[in-house]
């Protein structure tokens, strides 16, 4: 009875083997099948948001030339109820030369906006060059203080803030002007030929 059972448990495991060959054929067609259609839905939506798209641009087009047609047809009534002929022809020459004027103006709004980013750009060199500046003046000073003392750091108020001394002749608070009479004046006057 074992050798019975055996063999039909090793027939019904061949069959059960060849129904899972089968159907894991199938299953390949199938995924093979599915991957087919997926790549036509893809083509399909690619296609769909194309012709959306251009049937949006299309309408936007239309939509501007019929409000193109619409202004013309408005002006040139408005036009000939105020004016002859002749007078329309000259105010459609007037409103192309606006259109120029308008695309000039488009163009320097944008000259413009490009040199105002160049001047932010020049400004920020200019504030990063200004404290280099800065630090060489103080770099400068300092090294003139210690060469002017022999190396020596001086403890004089003067020397501390960098300070000179003025002639108290020239530079009064009490007066507030440069006396010219003063032989040791710094400045002569302006004279004028006459």
């Amino acid at each position: 009875m074992n050798a019975m059972a055996l063999k039909r448990f090793v027939q019904e495991n061949q069959k059960l083997a060849a129904e899972c060959a089968n159907l894991l054929t199938q299953c390949n067609k199938w995924e093979r099948e599915c991957n087919k259609w997926e790549r036509e839905c893809l083509l399909y939506d690619r296609d769909r948001e194309a012709l959306m798209d251009f049937g949006n641009e299309a309408h936007e087009r239309a939509k501007k030339a019929e409000g193109t047609t619409v202004e013309e047809n408005l002006l040139d009534s408005v036009l000939a109820t105020l004016v002859c002929k002749d007078e329309v022809a000259s105010g459609r020459a007037f409103l192309e030369a606006n259109t120029s004027l308008e695309s000039c103006q488009r163009l320097l709004k944008m000259w413009n906006s490009k040199a105002e980013e160049k001047v932010k750009v020049l400004f920020e060199e200019n504030s990063i060059l200004d404290e280099a500046n800065r630090k060489l003046l103080r770099q400068s000073i300092e090294g003139k203080n210690l060469h002017d003392s022999g190396g020596k750091h001086t403890g004089s108020a003067s020397a501390k803030t960098n300070k000179r001394k003025l002639n108290p002749k020239i530079c009064s608070p009490i007066e507030k002007k440069i006396n010219f009479a003063d032989p040791d004046s710094a400045r002569k006057p302006v004279t004028f030929a006459r």
